[in-house]
């Protein structure tokens, strides 16, 4: 798995997850928020991950909607 971006937050992470579902990209958010269940999941940051293969789609994928 490779870093694809850092993220805010668990819903900033999420809202590009959307982005990579539509492309049937797999991911893996990854955070200390509990599954996003704890209240401080707006503030504590999330990682979003994707395979080595995948990357270079994924990236082109978001820095498209910058």
């Amino acid at each position: 798995m490779r870093v694809l971006r850092k993220c805010r937050n668990r819903f900033e992470a999420e809202s590009f997850a959307l982005l990579l579902d539509k492309e049937n990209i797999p991911y893996v958010i990854q955070s200390a928020d509990a599954g996003g269940q704890r209240p401080a999941a707006l503030v504590i940051a999330a990682t979003l991950l994707v395979s080595d293969g995948d990357y270079e789609r994924a990236r082109a994928i978001l820095n498209a909607t910058r």
